[in-house]
């Protein structure tokens, strides 16, 4: 079989278990998501290098870089040279210091990334399995095969946003700080504590929402880069996103009107009154609103908003649970995101279709 055909062998098991989860108990529930949550850990570490975009770099970073033995000697100055953030620098010179294989370390980052999404669901979702192949078709591809320090700041910022309706901000920061560790965009997800205690009912999101729409039509770009001229490392991480401007601009557009329709229908077809919910649907909103605001870097937008779009999976089992129009919500995504994920699937071997 080939790589592809792996997917979707493991993506429509995923598929038939979350459509019948309705008729399976707890227990045997709980052994499905184990055994699903496996399988994606497994398709994950062990993909092809070469067919994967960002996983030769990942495999020449780790090859390259001193175990953590040497750190003793050289200290941490040479880290700089790679330009990615240190927590994921410090995984890989750790696990290089155990074991001299860029296969383990690709295994331990997806166990920890989808075992964190396994526990959410459990723990938060209505239907562990629904949560899991909304996942599976929206984010699994691109951020577990492809951008894994972006796919490990989703993970920790999702399992963070329970300590919002806990009320636990230490932890809440706790975990976006590591998730950081991994990538800056996690950052986006900070001010998510303090502005969560406001109490957003449909108006504010509704206003909210307006405002993103605003911004999606500002551009900005250019002010920002000349006043970033005298700071070389930021502008170095600026620009490579920066020549990346034009490089499919309307994926990113159709992607913000998409999400857009997509949280006016949440708002209107949920449970705006469950606290949880609404806590979710606004850092959904809140993702909107980042994705519109920097829709100039369309890199910037798409992994910034990727942490926040976390939200989706709790949220979708949620409203479904709720809704009145349980059966045509589902009858729609059963059908509409097997579509998105066989042409990302697609997207892995020709990414400028």
């Amino acid at each position: 079989m080939s790589y592809q055909e792996i997917l979707y062998f493991v993506y429509f098991l995923v598929l038939f278990l979350a459509i019948n989860e309705r008729f399976i108990n707890s227990d045997s529930r709980d052994i499905c998501l184990y055994i699903l949550s496996c399988l994606l850990i497994l398709t994950a570490a062990f993909r092809p290098i070469g067919d994967t975009l960002d996983t030769p770099m990942y495999v020449s970073v780790f090859e390259d870089i001193p175990d953590a033995f040497d750190w003793i000697n050289f200290g941490f100055s040479h880290l700089e040279e790679y330009h990615l953030e240190y927590g994921y620098l410090i995984a890989n010179s750790f696990v290089k210091f155990i074991i001299n294989e860029y296969r383990i370390f690709l295994l331990i980052i997806s166990t920890v990334t989808i075992s964190i999404y396994a526990i959410i669901f459990k723990k938060n979702s209505p239907y562990p399995l629904l949560a899991l192949f909304c996942y599976v078709s929206i984010l699994y591809v691109f951020r577990e095969i492809v951008q894994i320090r972006n796919g490990m700041a989703c993970a920790l910022v999702l399992y963070s946003f329970q300590y919002i309706w806990q009320k636990n901000c230490k932890k809440f920061y706790f975990y976006n700080f590591l998730a950081g560790c991994f990538h800056i965009t996690a950052f986006a997800a900070l001010p998510l504590y303090v502005l969560s205690k406001i109490n957003w009912d449909k108006k504010k999101l509704i206003i909210l929402f307006s405002i993103s729409m605003l911004l999606f039509q500002l551009e900005w770009i250019d002010n920002l880069m000349s006043l970033l001229l005298g700071n070389t490392s930021v502008f170095y991480r600026v620009t490579k996103y920066y020549g990346d401007v034009n490089a499919f601009r309307e994926v990113n557009d159709i992607k913000v009107l998409v999400y857009g329709i997509l949280g006016v229908g949440l708002l209107f077809f949920g449970n705006i009154k469950d606290y949880k919910y609404r806590t979710l649907i606004f850092i959904f909103f809140a993702g909107i609103f980042f994705q519109s605001s920097f829709h100039e870097f369309r890199e910037v937008a798409d992994r910034g908003s990727a942490v926040l779009y976390t939200s989706l999976f709790l949220l979708i089992p949620m409203c479904i649970k709720y809704s009145k129009y349980r059966n045509y919500l589902l009858f729609v995504l059963y059908v509409t995101l097997p579509l998105y994920f066989y042409r990302t699937v697609n997207w892995l071997t020709n990414p400028l279709q």
